[in-house]
């Protein structure tokens, strides 16, 4: 099968030794192995260390989907960060997962199981009616910040709070504790919680918990992770890891930690996993509404702008990635037209058509850090 791969290698290190703000930066681009003059694209890398560094940041675009990898090298350690950005084709959002190669302690958080939930076929019916938060659809100050999630600076919040507004922040399922979603409940801020719902991630804490059948073909590009097979997906008793438990426990640990909604990743993967189907998808993502709506949670729907007309009812607001760089944002129109906010994030220096849209528009670099420009105000959200 023939892709449109890009490769943009961008190297950046240390000029003159002591002066660690000088920095040279060269960038190539290729295609199918071949250097082409490079295409416009923004790439935000962090300052260097006080040590000799190389950075490396690979971009591929595909005919589904475009990933940014930078692999940072010092003297003393070695950083890999992967970034998920837009599909060229169906706006495909992105998460930022951050990989280091080396272990630092984060805060332990204990998770339990609700005893209070139950086991539901998949819906065919959207809700009606429900007690789990519903945004309006625009404006919002909002944030996301995944590799920051574990040590979140909850003063930079609440100035974010205070100064500009900010109420709603995207973070890290795994990561974030439920000491600190009640911190950020008392500031008045709601909190969506990430996961990969799509996708195995082999790092993941309950990674050893999914049966071998449910674990499909390589994420193509991304190391330590693979689609899942949605079929049978349903198949299993409450004890067994059937990936409709695996899922259930994901969503308990939301509900335990206070989360207000989720954020679940690769749930469009009968476009990359031959395996499933359409109609596995839209039962598995409907399952996924289903489940979280009776635990009194909000969920967003990424990734599956094919099926957007059949979920709209099922799901409470959206994210979007690089749409206004792909010319993309209208296919996602629907959730304001029905009141339900869009989280649109750009990577590049512009918004586009974004405040016109109505929809919630942040210019992030690509490590989806702290620094962040708000579409509708212009303002900086915690610079």
């Amino acid at each position: 099968m023939l892709f449109n791969n890009y490769l943009l290698l961008a190297v950046a290190f240390l000029g003159a030794a002591g002066d660690v703000d000088a920095r040279r930066t060269h960038y190539r681009c290729f295609r199918n192995g071949r250097e082409i003059d490079c295409p416009t694209h923004t790439i935000t890398t962090t300052k260097t260390n006080p040590w000799r560094s190389y950075t490396r940041i690979n971009l591929e675009t595909t005919s589904t989907r475009r990933r940014y990898t930078r692999t940072t090298r010092t003297s003393s350690r070695t950083t890999t960060t992967t970034y998920r950005t837009a599909s060229t084709r169906t706006s495909r959002t992105s998460t930022a997962t951050t990989r280091p190669s080396t272990i630092t302690t984060r805060p332990s958080t204990t998770t339990t199981r609700s005893t209070t939930t139950t086991r539901s076929s998949t819906p065919t019916t959207a809700p009606s009616s429900g007690s789990w938060w519903k945004p309006s659809a625009f404006p919002i100050t909002w944030q996301i910040n995944y590799p920051g999630t574990w040590n979140l600076n909850m003063n930079t919040v609440q100035s974010a709070v205070t100064s500009h507004g900010l109420s709603v922040i995207n973070l890290d399922l795994f990561d974030i504790s439920a000491s600190q979603v009640t911190q950020l409940h008392g500031m008045g801020v709601k909190v969506i919680c990430y996961f990969s719902a799509g996708s195995y991630e082999n790092w993941r804490a309950d990674a050893s918990t999914y049966p071998k059948a449910v674990i499909g073909p390589s994420y193509d590009g991304w190391d330590g992770e693979n689609w899942l097979n949605l079929a049978g997906w349903e198949n299993g008793t409450p004890s067994s890891n059937s990936l409709k438990d695996i899922i259930i426990k994901r969503l308990d640990m939301a509900k335990s930690k206070g989360c207000d909604a989720v954020d679940p990743d690769n749930v469009d993967s009968f476009e990359s996993n031959r395996a499933n189907t359409k109609q596995q998808q839209l039962n598995f993502n409907k399952f996924l509404a289903s489940e979280s709506h009776s635990r009194g949670i909000a969920i967003g729907l990424k990734n599956d702008s094919p099926q957007i007309a059949e979920l709209l009812p099922y799901f409470d607001f959206a994210v979007t990635e690089n749409c206004v760089s792909d010319n993309m944002c209208q296919l996602w129109q629907p959730f304001v037209d029905a009141g339900k906010p869009v989280f649109a994030i750009e990577y590049s220096k512009g918004c586009g058509s974004l405040k016109t849209l109505k929809q919630n528009g942040l210019i992030k670099d690509l490590e989806l850090g702290t620094r962040a420009t708000d579409c509708t105000t212009g303002k900086q959200i915690f610079s």
